[in-house]
C-alpha cells in the first residue's frame, strides 16, 4: 500500500516458479514502479504519473507519503484479521487521542462500513482518512 501511495504499480509479466531453485510453492510476477508527482493544488488526492524524462530531471517533485500517512498505513496492516479501527487502536498508530469510534466515524464518512478492514481501502482512501483524522 505504501508503494501505491508513492508510485504507479503495474504487473509487467508473470514469472514461472520453475525459474527459481529450489522451486517455491508460489508463482511470481515482475512489478514495475513509476514514481508519482506531488498532487497539484486543486487535484487533492489525484496524482499524475511522471514520465521517465520528468522523473529523471526533477526528483524534487516526486510524491513521498508523509510520515504520518506511512504510520497510519503500517498501523492499519499491523494486525491480521482485525478491523481497521481495531488494528489502529492496538498498534497505537491511529494518531494521538484517536479512538476506535473516531476511526469508525471517519470510515463511514468515506463511505466504508465502520468494520472495514485495511485491505478494502484504496491509497486515496488512506489519504482521505489521514485528513479526516487530522494526521
Amino acid at each position: 500500500m505504501i508503494a501505491q501511495l508513492a508510485c504507479e504499480v503495474e504487473v509487467l509479466r508473470a514469472i514461472p516458479r520453475t525459474v527459481f531453485h529450489p522451486v517455491p510453492n508460489v508463482d511470481s510476477v515482475l512489478v514495475g514502479l513509476r514514481r508519482r508527482r506531488e498532487p497539484t493544488a486543486g487535484s487533492d488526492s489525484t496524482l499524475r504519473a511522471v514520465s521517465r524524462e520528468a522523473a529523471d530531471s526533477s526528483p524534487a517533485s516526486w510524491s513521498t507519503p508523509s510520515p504520518a500517512l506511512r504510520s497510519l498505513v503500517r498501523g492499519a496492516f499491523a494486525h491480521r484479521r482485525k478491523t481497521l479501527a481495531g488494528s489502529l487502536a492496538l498498534s497505537g498508530r491511529g494518531g494521538v487521542g484517536h479512538s476506535r469510534e473516531l476511526v469508525r466515524e471517519a470510515l463511514e464518512r468515506l463511505g466504508h462500513p465502520a468494520d472495514a478492514r485495511a485491505e478494502r481501502l484504496s491509497p486515496e482512501d488512506f489519504r482521505a482518512l489521514a485528513r479526516l483524522l487530522e494526521l
